[in-house]
């Protein structure tokens, strides 16, 4: 996510990345943990996922995070929307939360048509 700068006109930041991405009809970005900032990830993500000429793309953000036991912080964390994520051409596509965290891991299940 980081080779993508800017929140209200989000663009590569080398031409050399952009290559690069723009040339996978998938992206993934596995996570260490939610990232904050929805605004900005929207942005990066619909840009990463953005249809090219004749062909569709997607972007996948999967985080590895623990719902189950303590957090730094002291306490459970809670199951997100954007713990994982899933834009083709540019738009956030709805999946279908399988597990919900409460025996310590998040599961959703997507099904796209490209």
């Amino acid at each position: 996510m980081n080779i993508v700068e800017s929140r209200s006109k989000p663009g590569f930041v080398s031409a050399k990345s952009e290559a690069s991405i723009m040339a996978a009809d998938v992206v993934i970005n596995p996570t260490h943990d939610r990232m904050g900032n929805a605004g900005k990830l929207g942005a990066k993500r619909r840009l990463l996922s953005r249809a090219l000429e004749y062909r569709n793309r997607v972007y996948v953000s999967c985080s590895n995070w623990e719902v189950c036991g303590d957090s730094k912080r002291g306490g459970i964390q809670n199951v997100t929307d954007t713990l994982h994520t899933i834009y083709t051409s540019g738009t956030p596509v709805s999946g279908a939360q399988i597990a919900d965290g409460s025996f310590g891991f998040a599961y959703r299940s997507w099904s796209l048509s490209l």
